[in-house]
């Protein structure tokens, strides 16, 4: 099918539906503790990018006001969290629930290197 006028605006209108569907709802919060010894270092920065892409939620870690993008390993590893550091963890979107338990997980079980 070409792609005609109408057919770009109805993909517009498309796209603004999802986004207002995402920001329309309800925000989860969780803090999460990084308890392995290495920190938020590559690998698990590596296992939450691969958890969130699975989800269509935005999925955030905030440190002391500095916000990462869960879907993008150099924001999550210029948080700088090492051992023993609090992050919020932030979910909106339609799938909010599973994913803020996915990515929780990962931290409760120290990204499986204990």
């Amino acid at each position: 099918m070409p792609m005609t006028f109408s057919n770009c605006w109805k993909r517009q209108i498309a796209a603004i539906s999802a986004l207002d569907a995402i920001m329309n709802s309800v925000t989860l919060h969780r803090t999460v503790t990084v308890m392995n010894p290495e920190g938020l270092h590559m690998r698990p920065a590596d296992m939450v990018v691969r958890a969130a892409a699975t989800f269509q939620s935005l999925i955030e870690l905030e440190r002391e006001g500095q916000v990462a993008d869960c879907r993008s390993m150099i924001s999550l590893l210029t948080l700088g969290a090492m051992q023993g550091c609090e992050l919020i963890l932030r979910v909106q979107g339609p799938d909010a629930d599973t994913a803020i338990e996915a990515i929780s997980h990962l931290f409760e079980s120290q990204f499986n290197e204990s």
